[in-house]
């Protein structure tokens, strides 16, 4: 009883799974469309947070002091300390 109760759960899991995977995204695509830039208006209504932090950066590059630096090369990583503790 207990084996049958086993295989019930995995496939309904695996069922689930199966049909969560056929889902496609927010918008449903055409087999025939090529991705492009849908432009960041596009985007916004839907990720309003992410949109504001992206509109707020002037996009130029900025020097930080590195306080740490952790990991082995070609997998170096960098602690950065920023304004206000962030």
């Amino acid at each position: 009883m207990r084996e049958s109760l086993r295989v019930h759960t995995f496939l309904i899991v695996t069922a689930g799974l199966v049909s969560g995977l056929s889902l496609d995204g927010c918008f449903p695509r055409k087999e025939s469309a090529l991705p492009s830039f849908v432009g960041r208006q596009t985007c916004a209504p839907c990720h309003e947070k992410e949109h504001r932090f992206w509109t707020g950066s002037d996009g130029t590059l900025q020097e930080f002091e590195i306080a740490y630096t952790f990991g082995v090369r070609p997998l170096q990583q960098y602690l950065v300390r920023f304004p206000r503790g962030r």
